[in-house]
C-alpha cells in the first residue's frame, strides 16, 4: 500500500466530509461555494464553529487486488469514524450502485482504517465526526 499526504478534502453537505482518492498526479477541482447571486466572496478571518476534519495520513490501496480482473472503473466509498483525536475508530462500506468484488472492499477498508486526521473541531474543541472516503480502482491497461 503505498501512503499519500496532502491531499485537499472535498466538503459535503450537513458537516460530512468527503474525499475522493485517484491515482496518484491526478488533479482535482473544487467548485467555488455559490448561491443565487453566483460565487460568494469571503475575505479571512472567517471563523466558522464547525471546522472538518483533515486526513494527516493517507493510505491508499493497491491499484489492484491480486486475484481481481478489473472490465472498467469501479468505485468504493468507505464511511469513517472519526473520534475526537483524529483516529479512525470504525470503516464501514457506504451504499454502492454497482456490486463490488469483496477482494476491492477488504483492500478499501483495510486502506481507510489506517487514516489519521487533524480532528474536526466545533467552536475550537475536538469532536468527533464522519468522513467518506471513495477509492477509485482502474482496469490495467496493456
Amino acid at each position: 500500500m503505498s501512503e499519500l499526504t496532502g491531499l485537499s478534502p472535498l466538503m459535503a453537505p450537513a458537516g460530512r466530509t468527503s474525499e475522493t482518492v485517484k491515482q496518484p498526479g491526478t488533479d482535482r477541482n473544487i467548485a467555488p461555494l455559490q448561491n443565487a447571486s453566483g460565487p460568494v466572496n469571503v475575505s479571512p478571518p472567517y471563523v466558522t464553529p464547525l471546522s472538518p476534519p483533515r486526513p494527516l495520513r493517507q493510505v491508499l490501496p493497491p491499484a489492484v487486488p491480486a486475484g481481481v480482473i478489473l472490465y472498467k472503473d469501479v468505485q468504493v466509498q468507505i464511511q469513517l469514524n472519526i473520534d475526537e483525536r483524529g483516529r479512525v475508530i470504525t470503516a464501514r462500506p457506504s451504499a454502492s450502485p454497482e456490486k463490488v468484488s469483496q477482494s476491492l472492499l477488504g483492500a478499501a477498508l483495510k486502506a481507510a482504517t489506517q487514516w489519521q486526521f487533524q480532528p474536526a473541531t466545533l467552536h475550537g474543541q475536538p469532536v468527533g465526526s464522519e468522513y467518506t472516503v471513495i477509492f477509485e480502482f482502474h482496469p490495467k491497461q496493456y
